[in-house]
């Protein structure tokens, strides 16, 4: 048995606004602001939730039971982050089909007049890794438009002279004119909606674009009219954001849309999308929605990625792509004042969840929350069941230290206090990461090179602190 006391502090990392940065790109933008500039990373540099998202769980195929468009996984570590005396943090992550069914896809790019060069040729890459992902069982066409609509490529299955076809189109794209992005989105969907319900293919548009659509124009020919139209119909929209955010709001209602996906791709995120193609823009699932319900004597103390807080248990994630296998974290407790023991095999409560099928079709699934007992992976402040949940325990607490750093900046606390938990956070990632280092599997070992790398940014931070560095403005 091992004794659990908890106090009522509660640590809660919400989801941050789409419309900031994201992901990967904050992470390397905080370490750019500490290693070149010599200066702290403020709010604007820095999402605490970005530490997660490199700590992703296995795949699961049909041969570990994944058998359908979307299965849950989930790993605890009994840890006592900072902040809190001690929390079950449950490493959340999802998997979807090892074979993805065949598409009906259509190209949607704007190549107006504001995609310099650098832009333009980043786009047609871009482009050119999803073709090279299609066969023949798919089905796709190109629409181009600026300040008029092209259908480039007609519908065709994608054998080979056929994706030939499409690449000699895409690398003959030039940038000019004005953008008429209504216009390109309702013929691309015109071309989507004529094959749409053919040889179980899924229906989706991929909009490529820089152009913000506009928020507020919600009648049936704007961006979001479209999606939410179409979407209902069975034909999905993912909507490629190339270089910069176009608002956490247009986001968030364009993945209310049934079959509605955002994805950002920031300037450091571009090669990202480059590497990763096709999985990135084609959902296995969207309008993906948890809910967490505790054992008896159980609360949730919130979760990071899931925009988990007290006292809502219900958690919007919106869309998955093909392997978007990043990390959730979710705090959970004994109710205030409990004084608790856990045993092996324990039951900690259930998650449900729902969601949309790549056809449109609503699936559900529930997951029960245990305890196993078995931690292979600890030291000290974690003791956990599997490698990703020992790490993300331990990200954990660099989250919160750089989230008080963030705040520092802008004088919700005393920089003082912040360099205490960035110093505690520093401390534990060096401890975790030598333990690991004595291990020898290439998974261990590469974890222990992440901590450590991230040890030693946050003991840079540290000096920054202590001598009195300025911070990073907006826009710098």
């Amino acid at each position: 048995m091992i004794p659990l006391a908890l106090a009522c502090t509660s640590v809660t990392l919400d989801t941050p606004p789409a419309s900031d940065l994201t992901g990967l790109e904050s992470l390397r933008r905080a370490h750019g602001v500490v290693d070149e500039a010599g200066l702290l990373p403020g709010v604007q540099d820095f999402h605490a939730a970005a530490v997660y998202w490199s700590q992703d769980l296995p795949v699961l195929d049909e041969a570990t039971g994944c058998e359908g468009s979307l299965c849950l996984q989930a790993s605890p570590a009994l840890a006592s982050p900072l902040l809190a005396d001690g929390q079950v943090l449950v490493q959340l992550g999802f998997s979807g089909p090892a074979v993805r069914p065949p598409l009906n896809l259509v190209l949607a790019v704007d190549s107006s007049g504001s995609l310099g060069p650098e832009r333009l040729d980043q786009l047609q890459r871009l482009l050119e890794g999803v073709i090279a992902e299609l066969d023949e069982g798919d089905l796709a066409s190109l629409v181009f438009f600026n300040d008029a609509v092209t259908v480039a490529n007609k519908p065709k299955p994608m054998d080979a002279a056929a994706r030939s076809e499409l690449v000699g189109s895409v690398r003959a794209l030039e940038s000019l004119g004005s953008t008429e992005l209504e216009a390109g989105l309702a013929e691309a969907f015109s071309l989507a909606s004529g094959n749409h319900g053919k040889d179980q293919r899924v229906s989706r548009v991929l909009l490529f674009t820089e152009q913000p659509p506009k928020l507020e124009a919600e009648d049936a020919g704007s961006v979001l009219g479209q999606a939410r139209v179409h979407g209902l119909a069975g034909v999905g929209l993912s909507v490629v954001a190339l270089g910069q955010e176009l608002g956490g709001d247009f986001a968030w209602e364009l993945e209310r849309s049934a079959g509605g996906v955002y994805v950002p791709l920031g300037e450091d995120e571009i090669e990202l999308g480059l590497q990763q193609g096709l999985e990135l823009v084609v959902p296995w699932a969207t309008q993906i929605e948890l809910e967490v319900l505790p054992a008896e004597g159980w609360e949730v103390q919130g979760g990071a990625l899931l925009g988990l807080s007290e006292p809502s248990e219900s958690a919007w994630l919106g869309g998955a792509g093909v392997t978007d296998r990043r990390s959730r974290l979710l705090a959970l407790a004994p109710e205030v004042g409990a004084l608790r023991t856990l045993e092996p095999n324990q039951e900690l409560g259930r998650i449900e969840v729902s969601w949309l099928d790549p056809w449109g079709a609503l699936e559900t699934d529930s997951l029960a929350l245990s305890w196993s007992g078995q931690t292979p992976y600890g030291y000290a402040a974690s003791h956990a069941e599997s490698l990703g949940s020992f790490g993300l325990s331990l990200f954990h607490d660099q989250a919160i230290a750089m989230d008080a750093v963030a705040q520092a900046c802008t004088g919700e606390v005393e920089p003082a206090y912040a360099q205490g938990l960035v110093q505690q956070a520093a401390s534990r990632l060096e401890a975790g990461g030598l333990v690991l280092e004595e291990l020898t599997d290439p998974a261990e070992q590469a974890l222990a090179e992440e901590l450590l790398r991230e040890a030693d940014f946050l003991y840079a931070i540290d000096a920054l602190l202590s001598a009195g560095a300025g911070c990073a403005e907006e826009g710098s």
